[in-house]
């Protein structure tokens, strides 16, 4: 679980650097439809599981 989560942090700052621009859990929140204290858990490796519609929409997000 931990390289997912690690993923997706590396995944957030990178677009930080492309938009030159710092990206709050809030928007990637609002964009994702996925509760900014379930991204919080997520990036800072508190969570047991991700389930599928979670992880689809992140990849959606981030392009990946």
């Amino acid at each position: 679980m931990a390289k997912i989560v690690t993923k997706v942090r590396q995944l957030r700052l990178r677009r930080q650097l492309e938009e030159n621009r710092p990206i709050p859990l809030q928007e990637v929140a609002d964009a994702t439809g996925i509760e900014r204290s379930a991204l919080n858990r997520i990036e800072l490796g508190q969570t047991t599981r991700i389930d599928f519609d979670t992880l689809t929409a992140l990849c959606k997000y981030y392009k990946e």
